[in-house]
């Protein structure tokens, strides 16, 4: 049984922690629902050269892995994800409102009281507040996904590198990449330990914290100037469902289309050390922009990206909202995002 914090509350708990419980439901139910596309993405990065596009891709994963394949991995992610945006959203929140304070009193401006206030648009002052304070979030989860997404990713890739590996003629290389396949989230995590050593879980860490750190900065700034605008557009409070639902869907995709060619760079540079013995490392990445290639499953990614932030910021306004209407929350502290 839970402990109520707030024992003059009976819904103390619950007010006292809105944020993080709203922002896990809604990741438990966007990742489910969207983890095909998110497979799908990863299959089309690490191995850019052999599907044609998402169909193919598709087509070749079922055919070879049958329906399971496309949440091969999803256990990972599922809380990883779950802790890891609950994390992100934390500090978020923290940061913006302290960021708020600090611009208010040096600079006589205040962000949130700015948004909230009818009929005004967006200030770099107000985009500014919430970008830095997304960034500060992205780079403090770093630390807690990179291992996690590593491991996700050789689930996903577990199948198609140990198929590849019987064309390999190094017997050693050809035995790595075989050694991940069917070992579940936890053997995963505990094969690339052994295979690469402690270290080996921040493969890439790099590139996931430049990624997190620019991508998590767009995606709250882009949410919250979205709402913003189509809030005063349309004359609708923040918190419509149609405000927040597309906005969440507007926010994945700036954030995706700005980082994708860090992503897939992540993505290949992993996969390539997942194959090498300890004492090797993979050439140093490469990061192109504006070239077809780096772009490879954008499409994909860009779609899951909208439908899952539209469903996650619907599902966590709305969650956030039937907390707020639970009784006895008069004079309660305001501690959420």
């Amino acid at each position: 049984m839970i402990p109520n914090l707030y024992p003059d509350k009976p819904y103390g708990f619950l007010k006292g922690k809105r944020t993080e419980i709203s922002a896990s439901t809604a990741t438990v139910c966007s990742t489910v629902i969207t983890f095909p596309m998110d497979s799908i993405k990863s299959r089309l990065q690490a191995y850019p050269a052999s599907y044609k596009g998402a169909v193919d891709c598709a087509l070749d994963t079922h055919k070879k892995e049958g329906f399971p394949g496309f949440f091969r991995g999803l256990l990972v992610p599922l809380a990883s994800i779950t802790f890891v945006r609950t994390l992100s959203f934390s500090v978020y929140s923290k940061t913006k409102h302290s960021l708020n304070n600090v611009m208010t009193e040096t600079l006589g401006v205040n962000p949130t009281r700015h948004v909230a206030t009818k009929g005004t648009l967006p200030t770099w002052y107000t985009v500014t507040c919430f970008g830095i304070a997304g960034g500060v979030a992205g780079a403090a989860a770093t630390f807690v996904a990179c291992p996690m997404e590593l491991t996700k990713l050789t689930e996903q890739l577990s199948a198609k590198m140990s198929a590849d590996s019987k064309g390999y003629k190094c017997p050693e290389r050809k035995a790595i990449a075989a050694s991940y396949l069917g070992k579940g989230p936890v053997g995963t995590l505990v094969t690339i330990a052994q295979q690469r050593g402690f270290a080996g879980l921040y493969t890439g860490f790099p590139l996931h914290m430049i990624r997190d750190t620019i991508g998590t900065g767009i995606y709250f700034a882009a949410y919250e100037s979205s709402k913003h605008v189509f809030s005063t557009a349309f004359n609708m409070e923040p918190t419509n469902n149609a405000v927040v639902y597309l906005s969440g869907g507007v926010s994945g995709i700036a954030s995706w289309m700005l980082i994708y060619p860090l992503d897939r760079a992540k993505a290949e540079y992993q996969r390539e050390a997942l194959e090498l013995p300890r004492r090797k490392a993979p050439l140093p990445p490469k990061i192109t922009w504006f070239k077809r290639r780096s772009y490879r499953g954008l499409g994909v990614s860009m779609t899951r990206s909208f439908v899952i932030n539209m469903l996650f910021f619907g599902i966590y306004e709305n969650v956030k909202k039937t907390i707020d209407r639970l009784p006895d929350d008069k004079n309660f502290p305001e501690n959420g995002f």
